[in-house]
């Protein structure tokens, strides 16, 4: 399902940037442009790993973004790349909920172990 969805703003971005042939507007092309580097810093981390729908699902909103830019509809640019950044901010709060109940089970097991250690030491000893 990704993939097309993938696939379909793909091809709206480029039958888009064919049918005007027109040029982002700066301040658009550089939200786009600072919000791709976010998305492959996040990509290399544990976040594209962890998150990998809500990653997906905001490189499809840039492509849209980049798509209405080049159709000169600015609005839905603009909009297109907020709701990239807020999806990239949602994979990086699951990816960090994923991390800390990783590391919430790795303490439990821990403290499981501490205890069955202090359980034996607390034993009287047999003779």
């Amino acid at each position: 399902m990704r993939h097309i969805m993938i696939g379909l703003a793909a091809l709206f971005v480029l039958s888009a940037a064919a049918a005007f042939g027109g040029e982002l507007p700066r301040e658009t092309s550089e939200r786009i442009q600072q919000a791709d580097q976010r998305m492959e810093k996040l990509s290399a981390s544990k976040v594209g790993e962890y998150a990998r729908e809500q990653m997906d699902a905001a490189k499809v909103s840039l492509m849209m973004a980049q798509g209405a830019g080049v159709s000169g509809n600015e609005k839905l640019a603009l909009q297109q790349i907020e709701r990239a950044e807020l999806q990239l901010t949602v994979a990086e709060a699951k990816a960090g909920e994923k991390e800390l109940s990783e590391d919430v089970a790795l303490n439990r097991a821990e403290l499981k172990k501490l205890e069955a250690q202090l359980e034996r030491y607390m034993q009287p000893e047999e003779k």
